[in-house]
């Protein structure tokens, strides 16, 4: 299953349209809709890929990090591979 599948399927569970979603992360749609179908570069530079994408997941209750190494795998590494150091918060 693709990352972006993923998030869509999360988000219609809770009952979310793409338009809530982006509300609640304070993002723009277009956001929403590029991780959703898997256009991270749409997103930006790899450090905001991985943010949008780790408050993302965590809105949607899955499992933020492993969304994010799952990505960075997916990518190759390389810049991305660089961000996965948890500067996240808890």
């Amino acid at each position: 299953v693709q990352i972006g599948e993923t998030l869509r399927a999360a988000r219609e569970v809770r009952g979310l349209s793409p338009d809530q979603a982006a509300a609640r992360l304070r993002c723009d749609l277009r956001v929403v809709e590029a991780l959703e179908a898997g256009r991270f570069a749409d997103v930006g530079p790899p450090v905001f890929a991985r943010g949008h994408l780790l408050r993302y997941a965590e809105l949607l209750g899955e499992p933020g990090d492993a969304m994010v190494a799952a990505w960075a795998q997916a990518v190759g590494g390389g810049a991305a591979g660089e961000l996965m150091a948890d500067t996240h918060p808890r």
